[in-house]
C-alpha cells in the first residue's frame, strides 16, 4: 500500500511568540497536512500569524491562516474551521484543479533527494497560553525527488491615491504562474498585459463569474477579501502564464480606498540544478 494517513512527528516549540516548527519526514512524499489546534479558550484564526514551508532551508510558501482557509475555500476544498477551543486546517500539497490525474498526483512534494523540509508556525503574541498543535500526514510512501511543485509566495503594493493603481511587483521572465490572488477587499478591476500583449481586462464581477464555471473544480471566489486572476479555468497544464521571455509584464488594479495591497502567486517551479 503506497498511501498512507499517519502522525507526524511532534511539533517543536509551540508557545506564544514563538515560531513552532514541523519536520516532516524525508523520504515519502507529502501530499497533505492536517494541522489541528487546541486551546483552553481564546484560540483565534489570527493566533497563527503565518505559516511558511522551506526546503532545504529555503521558503517556497509563506502565507497568513487567513489566506491558507481562503485559498482552500476558493478551491472548493474541504472547509477549514476554527472556534475559541479547536481548530484544524489543511494544508494542500497536491493541486486539485488539473484535469489529468497523473498531474494532480505530480505536485506532490517528493523529498528522496531534500535534506529538510519544514513547515513553520509564527504564533502571535497574544495567543492562548494553553496553545497546542499537532498534525496528520497524507503521504505516499514510494520514494520519489521533489519534481515540480506549487510554491505561494507574496508581493505587496502600497497606494496613497484611489483609482487605477500600477504594480510593478510581480517577477516576469521566469516564473510559471498558475494564478494570482489580489488580497484586497475594494478593488473592482484588473488589467494585466505581457509584451504588449492584453491577457486580462475585466472587472472583479466578470472574472468571478467566469471562475465559478472553471472546470474541472468549480472555482468559489472570496469576494470578500480577494480578487483572483487564475489561467487554470479549464484545468489544462499547457494554459499556466508561462514568463519565460516575459520582458514587459504590466498589472494594474483599481483600488477603491487607498492602502496596501497583497498579491499571493501560485507559481509552478522546480529546485534548481547543481
Amino acid at each position: 500500500m503506497a498511501r498512507k494517513i499517519i502522525p507526524a512527528t511532534a511539533i517543536d516549540n509551540v508557545g506564544a511568540g514563538n515560531t513552532a516548527v514541523l519536520k516532516l519526514p524525508i523520504g515519502p512524499t507529502i501530499e497533505k497536512i492536517m494541522v489541528s489546534m487546541s486551546a483552553a479558550s481564546g484560540l483565534d484564526i489570527g493566533d497563527i500569524e503565518y505559516i511558511e514551508v522551506l526546503v532545504n532551508g529555503d521558503s517556497k510558501w509563506k502565507l497568513s491562516l487567513q489566506d491558507l482557509y481562503d485559498l482552500n475555500a476558493y478551491y472548493n476544498r474541504s472547509a477549514d474551521s476554527i472556534s475559541g477551543t479547536a481548530g484544524e486546517f489543511m494544508i494542500n500539497f497536491l493541486s486539485n484543479q488539473f484535469q489529468d490525474p497523473a498531474y494532480v498526483l505530480s505536485t506532490g512534494w517528493g523529498t528522496a533527494d531534500l535534506s529538510s523540509l519544514e513547515v513553520h508556525f509564527k504564533i502571535k503574541s497574544d495567543a492562548p497560553a494553553s496553545l497546542a498543535i499537532s498534525a496528520q500526514l497524507q503521504v505516499d510512501t514510494t520514494p520519489q525527488p521533489l519534481g515540480a511543485f506549487v510554491a505561494i509566495r507574496q508581493y505587496n503594493k502600497s497606494s496613497s491615491v484611489t483609482g487605477e493603481v500600477d504594480i510593478d511587483s510581480l517577477p516576469k521572465n521566469g516564473p510559471v504562474v498558475m494564478a494570482w490572488h489580489f488580497v484586497k477587499a475594494d478593488i473592482t478591476d484588473i488589467e494585466i498585459e505581457a509584451n504588449q500583449m492584453k491577457l486580462i481586462d475585466a472587472s472583479k464581477v466578470q472574472l468571478h463569474r467566469f471562475l465559478k464555471d472553471a472546470w474541472p473544480v468549480k472555482r468559489v471566489p472570496v469576494d470578500a477579501r480577494m480578487t483572483h486572476v487564475d489561467f487554470l479555468m479549464m484545468g489544462l497544464a499547457g494554459d499556466v502564464f508561462n514568463t519565460k521571455g516575459v520582458t514587459d509584464l504590466r498589472a494594474k488594479a483599481t483600488f477603491g480606498t487607498t492602502g496596501a495591497l497583497k498579491i499571493l502567486a501560485e507559481t509552478l517551479e522546480t529546485l534548481p540544478k547543481i
